[in-house]
């Protein structure tokens, strides 16, 4: 039964039960009041309570401060010394009923102090929560030179505060919900009502509550189940780890997902100009602004683009070159033993070992090997002639033309569909290279996140207006031709 029984004992051997004998588990039991007594115990998790909460507030307020005679209770024998306790006692902002065994055990996992006590089937929640966490800093993954340097932390409500703390609209909405049947990690569906579309807040709640999972990690887990297409490399829906980002999506209308436990707050829904933006661009001239968003999309394509280029002109379309410059390149090929596509494959697969190493490596060790891969290895192997130093200096190009995209995510798709246009050079010339850009760019026109054209606002483009009485006859038919074509 999930029913609270009123008899002290019998719920403290249930929750020693269930929650078992952890050296972490206090359970104190003690009498309250001066005057007339009555047995109560508290149950807590040490760590993620606060002690001293606990042991003045709670325990000092009902052991000694409590006197039944200096309270004026209605003539009766029989004290409720749950509605005594409730009303009287406990100097808290936040207490809840609680009726369920289940949800007592969810409470003190969660570290709130349950409250039993004798002859009451109902229970006291007293929040208590005080865990070790990470202070305010700097966010590692997204960094601006003008602008706030405020970061989310790991503790849902320091979070939906930093959120609060810019948005300051009555309209807006934090809807708490609780995933992973293991786990019960804490969740905020956050968004403005009359601003974000309704449509699309029903359809992301109604999946929230349709998940079924045994253990939320992070966002990650989030974002793979209500993305829609999970077989492209490119992703739609956000994560960052700035407030002023995300506050700002939430006044364009967009919603956002804060989750327990992790530094990035999900932001949906995206499209494609989005991972190139940041919150820096809010802080400069609207001209310097685009001008930086000109040079990441540059990037993007270059870090996509290059070694492909790179390997189909050098394989099937040397006219292209400059006599001058052919003749220094295959100069500098003399000695190196593998084809054009092997050695501009192998090189590729070195650089993105060597960026993993650096990246998962302790911070101490991190530029030691940067410098050994770049300078030692780039050099030894130029001297040995196993790669020539052009497309040495294309393919660190790449990489630092990759590192120029803000979102991490959207990186890691250049690198994956980079191979694919270094496989289609190689094979067959520009030609294969157009070919795949055309096969990458009708697929970014036919996705979508919740509803939106992952290509807003470029694409899809309609040349047909939606009102057209107003024309002359000849202008209807030539509009409701044109029309019809882009319908089909």
């Amino acid at each position: 039964m999930n029913e609270i029984s009123s008899k002290l004992q019998e719920n403290l051997a249930a929750i020693k039960n269930v929650l078992g004998s952890s050296n972490d588990l206090v359970i104190r039991e003690f009498a309250i009041g001066k005057d007339q007594k009555t047995s109560a115990s508290i149950i807590y998790i040490d760590g993620l309570s606060d002690n001293d909460t606990v042991n003045s507030l709670i325990l000092k307020a009902l052991m000694l401060d409590v006197r039944v005679s200096d309270i004026s209770l209605p003539s009766s024998n029989n004290i409720d010394w749950f509605e005594l306790i409730k009303r009287h006692s406990l100097a808290f902002g936040e207490i809840d009923e609680v009726t369920d065994i289940e949800k007592i055990y969810e409470s003190i996992l969660s570290g709130e102090t349950i409250l039993l006590i004798d002859s009451s089937s109902k229970a006291i929640s007293i929040d208590s929560k005080n865990w070790a966490q990470r202070g305010i800093e700097e966010p590692s993954t997204q960094t601006v030179i003008k602008g706030p340097k405020e970061g989310f932390t790991e503790t849902l409500r320091t979070n939906t505060a930093l959120i609060r703390r810019r948005v300051k609209n009555k309209d807006i909405v934090f809807e708490e919900f609780s995933l992973g049947t293991n786990s019960k990690t804490d969740l905020s569906l956050v968004y403005i009502k009359k601003i974000s579309d309704e449509k699309i807040v029903d359809e992301i709640r109604d999946k929230l509550k349709r998940l079924d999972i045994e253990f939320v990690v992070g966002t990650s887990i989030i974002e793979d189940y209500l993305e829609g297409n999970k077989v492209s490399p490119f992703p739609t829906i956000y994560s960052s780890e700035r407030p002023d980002f995300v506050a700002t999506a939430l006044m364009r209308g967009k919603i956002a997902i804060v989750v327990d436990g992790t530094p990035f707050v999900s932001v949906l829904p995206s499209v494609f100009i989005n991972f190139f933006q940041t919150t820096e661009e809010l802080y400069v001239r609207n001209y310097m602004g685009s001008f930086i968003l000109v040079i990441r999309f540059i990037s993007y394509v270059m870090a996509l683009l290059t070694p492909g280029v790179y390997c189909a002109i050098l394989t099937f379309h040397q006219e292209m070159i400059p006599t001058a410059l052919y003749i220094s390149i295959a100069a500098q090929r003399l000695s190196v033993p593998f084809p054009i596509a092997f050695e501009t494959f192998i090189l590729e697969i070195i650089f993105d070992i060597l960026r993993e190493a650096a990246v998962r490596m302790p911070r101490v060790v991190g530029p030691t090997i940067s410098i050994v891969g770049a300078l030692i290895l780039g050099q030894a192997s130029i001297e040995a002639g196993i790669f020539s130093p052009i497309l040495i200096i294309l393919v660190a190009l790449t990489a630092i033309a990759t590192y120029v995209c803000p979102n991490y995510i959207m990186a890691n798709a250049s690198r994956l569909l980079r191979y694919t246009i270094l496989i289609l050079g190689a094979t067959l010339g520009l030609p294969g290279i157009i070919s795949g850009i055309i096969v990458i760019v009708f697929h970014l026109c036919s996705i979508q996140s919740f509803g939106t054209p992952y290509m807003e606002p470029m694409a899809p483009k309609t040349m047909a207006p939606k009102n057209i009485a107003n024309d002359s006859k000849v202008t209807k038919v030539i509009k409701m031709i044109i029309k019809n074509i882009f319908k089909k």
